[in-house]
């Protein structure tokens, strides 16, 4: 069987510096030996015959995700298509002239993810009403020049104008997707990992405050999502 998964840092993972530096003492040990853990890997391993390409881009915005669903769906050659919704307020740019899987790399044997490579072509920015720039682990010649962009975009646009694109994009997704859901809740989004596990187990998980989870937690929604799976295979 073959998945296509669509999401962002929650799907992808995130590498085990950027946990120790956003951890706290309530999850430090949590925090995972390697780089990128994430259930997209896990169910690889619980699961030798999948093959799972990973669309997610850490830190990207919803509209990002729905960009690289929109150019899989021009030419699908998976069985499944998962879709994580990530949170609203973000903001990501990109380039249009690349082909996203040339990037992909393999992080199992059956597990491919986008590689360092496609950072050349996608700019991604902090959160709306966050310290509005450029994050840190991208690197720019002009990162002057892209802060002040964003800064002079942030001016300009609402809470309301990211909430309204947002639901917009969910309920096309919804219908255009397989299995779909959010890490943490959200009003807009029936099903997320949070509700589904209740806070307490939820945040027992996390392997920092950006709420990644570590080795167990990535065990646990890989399971999950395999029985998503499997009930819709029927």
């Amino acid at each position: 069987m073959k998945i296509a998964v669509f999401g962002c840092s929650w799907s992808f993972g995130v590498p085990v510096d950027w946990h120790e530096r956003t951890t706290s003492d309530r999850f430090k040990n949590n925090i995972p030996k390697e780089d990128y853990v994430n259930w997209t890997r896990e169910l690889g391993k619980f699961r030798k015959d999948f093959t799972i390409y990973n669309y997610s881009v850490p830190g990207t915005c919803i509209e990002f995700s729905l960009a690289m669903l929109e150019r899989y769906l021009k030419n699908p050659t998976c069985d499944i298509t998962i879709f994580q919704a990530t949170r609203p307020y973000r903001f990501t740019y990109w380039k249009e002239n690349f082909i996203a899987d040339d990037h992909l790399q393999a992080y199992e044997d059956n597990v491919y993810q986008f590689g360092e490579s496609l950072l050349d072509y996608v700019t991604i920015v902090n959160h709306h009403n966050d310290d509005l720039r450029v994050l840190d682990f991208i690197n720019f010649k002009n990162r002057n020049l892209e802060n002040t962009f964003i800064k002079n975009y942030f001016k300009r646009v609402s809470n309301e104008m990211f909430e309204n694109r947002y639901k917009t994009v969910v309920n096309y997704v919804k219908d255009n997707t397989d299995i779909f859901f959010s890490h943490e809740h959200h009003p807009e989004i029936e099903t997320s990992i949070e509700s589904v596990l209740g806070t307490e187990k939820f945040e027992s998980f996390f392997a920092d405050e950006g709420k990644h989870f570590g080795h167990t937690g990535a065990e646990w929604q890989a399971k999950w999502l395999l029985d998503k799976i499997n009930t819709y295979r029927g």
